[in-house]
């Protein structure tokens, strides 16, 4: 049967197609910015968020409110603290919560905005500095603000020209650039990002450490000659996928030094072998184990216990002290 898809539809001329056609004119747009904005007005407009002792306040109207927006979120989680201000409540009362440190930055695309020119004598008269994100440099807000990034493309990707597209665009890869200027010159580090993001993901990989969350109850341990049913029965009832080899020490702390791993992948191998089955009253568990398993301290972050996993391409690490004595596993099943 033809599939329907092959049959039916016919295929995108990337030359044709609305879609094709966007992309090429964000590709483009993107391009001319990169190699046409003036380094001279970029470093004035990142100087003033440097110098700026409070917060930046950024507003705009619907698309540009939007983008605005987003891009208060990404200063806000990357160490510059920053938030939006609707300009009709801004205009009801909403302007309290602005203070002379502040740092007011307007996107409009046209630049005469009705909402935000309307607010630009009290900025002037508050002592706010005031920076603009504008397709129109010579607009009211241009000629009024200290420094402007200007939107540099020709048209919009619609093909009427209506619907803001590559200007958001524009707008959006401007505030990503600035936040990740930003992040570099006030030194903001991984840890940093952790510490104001507790609740999701990679906040808590940066915060808590293997200690944390690595499992310590009814480990599956076995010796190192350990037998082929005690191989079974351990991985069995671990639940892990795993045994770890290892020795007892002697005296009152009960301590297990670690000397191998056999994972279920070890014993599928050793299973697949037809002549290995024939000589299993003499198997030794040490004979299929890895006997430099790799080793993981409690202290380490989760995020780098992360990072072991995908480069070693694994999914159990051991948890153990500089001596080797078994702490707990961590699976990366476990990470948040």
């Amino acid at each position: 049967m033809t599939n329907f898809f092959d049959k039916n539809l016919h295929k995108m001329e990337k030359k044709q197609s609305p879609f094709w056609h966007t992309l090429s004119e964000s590709i483009d747009s993107l391009t001319t910015t990169y190699n046409s904005l003036s380094t001279h007005l970029v470093e004035k407009f990142v100087s003033a968020f440097c110098e700026c002792k409070g917060k930046a306040i950024f507003l705009g109207i619907g698309k540009s409110g939007d983008i605005a927006k987003k891009i208060t979120h990404t200063l806000s989680s990357t160490g510059t603290p920053s938030f939006f201000l609707h300009p009709t409540e801004a205009r009801h009362g909403d302007l309290g919560v602005i203070s002379p440190d502040d740092l007011v930055v307007m996107i409009s695309n046209s630049g005469e905005t009705e909402e935000l020119i309307q607010l630009i004598p009290f900025f002037k008269s508050n002592g706010n500095t005031l920076l603009a994100i504008t397709h129109r440099p010579t607009s009211s807000l241009g000629k009024n603000a200290y420094a402007v990034l200007p939107l540099l493309y020709e048209k919009e990707a619609c093909p009427y020209n209506l619907a803001p597209t590559t200007s958001t665009l524009l707008t959006l890869a401007l505030g990503d650039a600035l936040a990740m200027e930003l992040m570099e010159r006030k030194k903001f580090k991984p840890d940093d990002f952790a510490r104001i993001h507790p609740a999701g993901g990679l906040g808590k990989r940066l915060l808590l450490k293997v200690k944390d969350v690595m499992r310590t109850d009814s480990l599956p341990i076995l010796g190192a000659k350990g037998s082929f049913s005690q191989l079974i029965e351990k991985m069995t009832y671990g639940k892990l996928g795993l045994a770890i080899l290892g020795e007892e020490s002697s005296g009152e702390n009960n301590f297990f030094k670690v000397t191998g791993l056999i994972t279920d992948g070890d014993l599928r191998r050793f299973l697949q072998n037809s002549s290995s089955l024939h000589h299993l009253d003499k198997f030794e568990a040490q004979q299929i184990a890895t006997l430099t398993p790799q080793l993981i301290s409690e202290e380490t972050s989760l995020q780098k216990a992360l990072e072991i996993f995908l480069q070693k391409k694994i999914t159990s690490l051991i948890v153990a002290d500089k001596h080797s004595f078994l702490k707990g596993v961590l699976q990366i099943y476990d990470l948040p």
